[in-house]
């Protein structure tokens, strides 16, 4: 089962007991401009991490040329943009967390407005990066990334999870939770543009899973 997160609004906040080790916290989330007070199960979405990154590979390596042109839920990407999009989460990620190099809108730009064009932009560029070489930086990066997972502390607090917790901080592990879910998302994306069977389906008691619709400018944040 590759997902094990439970999101659910509520009146109140709390976080649930995780499913690894059955410890039950108090988590309370200020009302913000996002979704106000949910409940959260706590999870551990590190280890799940790499396997995710191997169902990818597989995946990538088995379309053909025809499959990497097909157009996908994200309106005007091909699933090579979705994969050069998955490329550039696990790059900006490692440069940003890892290194410290921070790239970010202008006074008063709007970040959504930014973020669009970011993502398009690298988009466009990634276009000259044959599959097989996609494919390689993916798996290099997304390494990186998994050893930087690796170091974290999942009970701390970090920065914000703006969907869920508006600018107000969040803990690690919803964090990484996140980073998890944007990568399930996309290669859902590119398996139902290539007509390729689904990831491994959550419980419906235990488990979230997004709509498949939803695209990378709102999945980055």
């Amino acid at each position: 089962m590759l997902v094990q997160l439970l999101i659910l609004p509520v009146g109140f906040g709390r976080v649930l007991p995780a499913l690894a080790d059955g410890q039950e916290e108090d988590l309370h989330f200020p009302r913000g401009d996002r979704l106000g007070h949910m409940v959260l199960l706590r999870v551990d979405a590190g280890p799940l991490v790499p396997r995710l990154r191997s169902e990818l590979a597989a995946l990538l390596t088995s379309l053909t040329d025809g499959d990497w042109a097909q157009p996908t839920s994200c309106p005007g990407w091909s699933v090579h943009d979705v994969a050069a999009h998955l490329l550039g989460v696990e790059l900006g990620n490692v440069s940003v967390r890892r290194d410290r190099w921070r790239l970010g809108p202008g006074k008063g730009e709007n970040l959504d407005t930014w973020l669009n064009r970011f993502n398009q932009q690298w988009v466009d560029a990634a276009r000259r990066i044959s599959p097989a070489l996609l494919i390689e930086l993916i798996n290099v990066a997304g390494l990186r990334f998994e050893e930087y997972l690796a170091t974290l502390d999942l009970d701390a607090t970090g920065g914000p999870v703006p969907w869920a917790t508006g600018s107000d901080p969040a803990p690690v592990w919803l964090d990484v939770a996140r980073e998890y879910m944007e990568r399930y998302v996309h290669q859902q994306q590119i398996r139902d543009a290539t007509r390729r069977p689904p990831l491994g389906r959550p419980s419906p008691a235990r488990s979230w899973r997004p709509r498949r619709t939803r695209c990378p400018a709102r999945l980055t944040r």
